[in-house]
């Protein structure tokens, strides 16, 4: 009776089928950082996918955009508005944007009195431009 017991002790046989020649070791080390690097290619999904139909097949000879992937092309389009169109209309809502058109603000290194003088020699070439037109 303890013959029939230990064959039929279900803990003994999962040892056996662990340790096997057939049981498949994983890679280690670099080798498994490389595998898991490598993407497999993302499968097609049939449905997103549609063929435009012609009129007369000619054998051999096939058309540019034919077969047209709708959720790519859809998820694209997508991303390329969220990226474009959502900073036009945030900043299409402020209303209180002010722009300095003052000489020489946008330049830190100049200091108080040059920019008084560009701002004075520009004064002075609007006024002979003027002057020149009458």
């Amino acid at each position: 009776m303890a013959k029939t017991a230990a064959r039929s002790d279900p803990s003994k046989k999962e040892k056996k089928k662990k340790n096997g020649k057939g049981a498949k070791r994983l890679p280690s080390g670099p080798a498994a950082a490389a595998m898991k690097a490598v993407k497999p290619p993302p499968t097609l999904n049939p449905f997103e996918t549609i063929w435009s139909r012609r009129k007369f097949d000619v054998v051999g000879k096939r058309r540019k955009g034919e077969e047209r992937r709708i959720g790519l092309s859809r998820s694209l389009a997508i991303q390329k508005r969220k990226k474009t169109l959502l900073k036009e209309y945030e900043q299409n809502a402020k209303s209180s944007v002010f722009l300095d058109k003052r000489i020489g603000e946008k330049d830190g290194t100049l200091q108080e009195f040059d920019k008084t003088v560009l701002r004075l020699q520009r004064e002075r070439q609007v006024v002979f431009s003027s002057n020149m037109l009458i």
